[in-house]
């Protein structure tokens, strides 16, 4: 008789009582064993992120120029820093020659683009020579002026600086390449009007795969793909579509019905219109805000006690909790990436007492005042401020502290196009709330140096001190990282020393996404952009591997 044969005939001889127990322990039995099973898995693997699936961004603006020679916005930028690779990223290793004088750059052997066509040193330099040519109007012309290769081989050029500049490594981390392949024969003329802008042929992680576009013109979606021919590992997910809108209004919308799956540099104050569960990234930046102090065109700035006073009555988390919702840091100098705390001493000082010992009185209305040269000076002065919410509101918070103190501040809250084209370029502003974005390491330069007071240079201050202007001179010459840093912190003190600006804060930059989305990691960025070279290791799934056996 079989197995089975007996299994029939006992339960048959079994009351139906008794064939409902059977039934139920074999099922408990069936339940405990798979449960046992479970946690002999989970016990014998780990999990790790698996490859696949699709991610949708909602994007505010357009894409225009996806090609690194010409991109000037964040979603250029950003669809850039998918697409292509920089040299930074294509090295195989980078060195300083002549104690920082040139750069030897050598290439891995096997990257290549995305239509499988090498990438050799010819593509750098042919990138940097269009960068350099005043015909394309690149943005990146100023930082690569009196730059110079030479080509070693196709795996190996040489960068050229005539001076020692420890920043360089961060501008090769910027410098994304072109393909001299696909570009050397259209005419420079139509560079701008290539179809290449739009359905770019990179060497990055992602490829082109596909754009939609409405009737109106306006680019509804842009989609891209896993490059099959990357060089690098391959990106964990396969496929990212950008949603494009005109607000970000629209956008929040979008998340909220489950259109996209995350929204990159969402301001604070709309956070509360999210209605779906989501997961917030908050991304240190580069860029800090100032109010920077023009004594050229107000003869109270120039008095060290009214600029340290001002200063001294700034409540910097105050202005976080309010004009950021809390998400920022504080600055008190002129480098963001760290904090550089005054003395005791200036902590300790009482900026009413500054003022009055200065001289700066109070009149029957409460306003200040001091006499000069027989000339009544008021202690007054406007502050100009772009039309963007966070800094109108820091700017009439600071308004309101000040004039507490008897310091009577008008505000001259302007469109942002305006500031920049005409206050900014003309100077013609008594202080300015501003930004400042060290997208090159540390590099001060451009916002500090004296030969920058006047555009277009970016000394917002007008600052001007020999001795500052040795240190940011040596500065940019010390590769040595530790020693740079004791020089930094040296210029910072005596910066500070003369407050030509009153430092304020450093927002953060805020991404939102849904929870399925794993691997984002908050980090210092050097612009909002640069967000995305990490998504090649975002992922949506994860899959199990057995655990290595112990040593």
């Amino acid at each position: 008789m079989t197995m089975i044969k007996k299994l029939r005939t006992i339960l048959a001889a079994l009351s139906r009582g008794e064939k409902i127990i059977v039934l139920l322990a074999g099922i408990v039995l069936l339940v405990s064993s798979a449960f046992l099973l479970s946690l002999l898995w989970q016990n014998i693997t780990y999990a790790i992120p698996g490859r696949g699936g699709a991610y949708r961004e909602g994007m505010v603006g357009q894409p225009s120029y996806v090609n690194p020679v010409l991109a000037t916005s964040e979603t250029d930028k950003s669809l850039i820093r998918l697409i292509f690779s920089s040299v930074d990223d294509l090295a195989e290793k980078i060195e300083p020659l002549e104690e920082g004088r040139k750069w030897r750059v050598r290439l891995r052997a096997d990257a290549r683009w995305q239509d499988n066509t090498p990438l050799t040193s010819d593509d750098i330099i042919f990138t940097v020579s269009q960068i350099q040519n005043p015909n394309n109007i690149s943005p990146l012309r100023q930082g690569w002026q009196g730059v110079s290769l030479e080509r070693v081989s196709g795996t190996e050029v040489i960068f050229k600086l005539g001076i020692p500049y420890a920043f360089f490594p961060q501008m090769l981390h910027e410098l994304f390449v072109v393909p001299r392949h696909l570009f050397q024969d259209i005419p420079l003329a139509n560079w701008r009007i290539s179809d290449l802008n739009l359905r770019p042929i990179g060497s990055g992680p992602y490829a082109f795969d596909k754009i939609e576009i409405a009737k109106d013109g306006f680019i509804k979606s842009y989609t891209l793909k896993a490059s099959e021919n990357y060089w690098g590992d391959p990106p964990l997910i396969t496929q990212i579509s950008f949603r494009f809108f005109k607000t970000y209004a629209h956008a929040i919308a979008a998340f909220n019905k489950g259109e996209v799956d995350g929204i990159g540099g969402i301001p604070a104050h709309l956070l509360s219109d999210l209605q779906r569960t989501y997961q917030l990234a908050q991304f240190q930046t580069q860029t800090y805000y100032a109010v920077f102090l023009n004594s050229t065109q107000n003869l109270a700035l120039k008095d060290d006690s009214v600029r340290k006073a001002l200063d001294l009555l700034v409540d910097r988390k105050n202005l976080i909790n309010t004009a950021l919702s809390s998400y920022g840091s504080p600055v008190t100098g002129p480098f963001p990436t760290f904090h550089f705390a005054p003395s005791s001493a200036d902590n300790a000082a009482d900026p009413i007492a500054l003022l009055e010992e200065a001289g700066w009185q109070r009149n029957e209305e409460g306003a200040r005042a001091k006499t000069i040269k027989d000339t009544s000076i008021p202690l007054s002065f406007t502050l100009t401020v772009p039309d963007l919410p966070f800094l109108v509101t820091t700017a009439s918070q600071l308004k309101a502290a000040w004039s507490k103190a008897g310091i009577a501040v008008q505000l001259e809250v302007l469109p942002l196009q305006e500031v920049l084209e005409k206050k900014i370029k003309d100077r013609s502003y008594e202080a300015i709330l501003f930004g400042n974005n060290l997208s090159t390491g540390e590099d001060i330069f451009s916002f500090w140096h004296s030969s920058q007071k006047f555009y277009p240079g970016l000394n917002l201050a007008l600052y001007e001190s020999t001795k500052a202007d040795e240190l940011i001179e040596t500065i940019r010459q010390t590769l040595d990282a530790k020693n740079r840093r004791s020089l930094e912190e040296e210029l910072a003190a005596l910066i500070t020393s003369h407050t030509p600006a009153i430092f304020l804060y450093a927002p953060s930059y805020l991404f939102v996404a849904d929870k399925q989305v794993k691997g984002i990691e908050a980090a210092r960025l050097p612009a909002p952009e640069d967000r995305l070279r990490q998504l090649p290791r975002w992922y949506l799934y994860t899959k199990r591997e057995l655990k290595p056996p112990a040593s």
